[in-house]
């Protein structure tokens, strides 16, 4: 054969010619297993619903929030673990300190946390400034599948921490923690007939 690329070249066109495309779109979600929520009642009180948590892509949370005490500061620490096969060692892979309130001024600050609060922020009537007023917040139907996730995270059993901290001492005023596992779901993989 005098053009063994042109061969190659001539096959591969045949070959996306002849078969339509899928459309097939991976997407990384989140399946939680468990939910655990503390807070220091004198500050904030916050109760949770878990909806659907045998289903991989109906699940969602509910917030109430009521805060009692004006917080003039709000300090945020995210935390993801990966959790080994067996359960019990648990690898940080992800840390970020989050001045709440600088935050609230700036939010193009951190790409991660203003993509997943946009999504948060949507669906809630959470406060916008600081100093955060003493009032009913809330967040509702926030589906786990909808999360949007950076792809650089692992499909592994995880649990991801959220400490909230104020004050002069830096007291924890809430702590929430979620267990579960992420994982690639391919949508669309077949392609439509019309």
């Amino acid at each position: 054969m005098k053009h063994p690329g042109a061969f190659l070249i001539l096959t591969v066109v045949l070959v996306l010619y002849y078969f339509e495309p899928a459309n097939a779109f991976v997407k990384l979600v989140i399946f939680g297993t468990k939910v655990e929520m503390k807070c220091n009642f004198k500050v904030i009180n916050v109760s949770y619903t878990f909806h659907n948590p045998r289903s991989l892509a109906n699940q969602s949370l509910d917030f109430n929030i009521l805060v009692t005490r004006k917080l003039n500061d709000l300090k945020m620490v995210l935390s993801y673990y990966v959790v080994a096969l067996n359960g019990t060692i648990q690898n940080e892979f992800l840390k970020r300190s989050i001045d709440v309130c600088f935050f609230f001024r700036n939010p193009r600050s951190d790409r991660l946390v203003k993509s997943i609060f946009d999504y948060i922020k949507e669906r809630s009537r959470l406060p916008s400034r600081c100093p955060i007023q003493p009032d009913y917040y809330h967040m509702c139907n926030l589906r786990l599948a909808d999360v949007p996730l950076p792809a650089l995270l692992p499909e592994a059993e995880f649990m991801m921490k959220l400490e909230y901290y104020s004050g002069i001492k830096q007291e924890i005023v809430a702590s929430f923690r979620l267990y579960g596992k992420l994982v690639r779901i391919v949508e669309n993989i077949l392609p439509i007939m019309q």
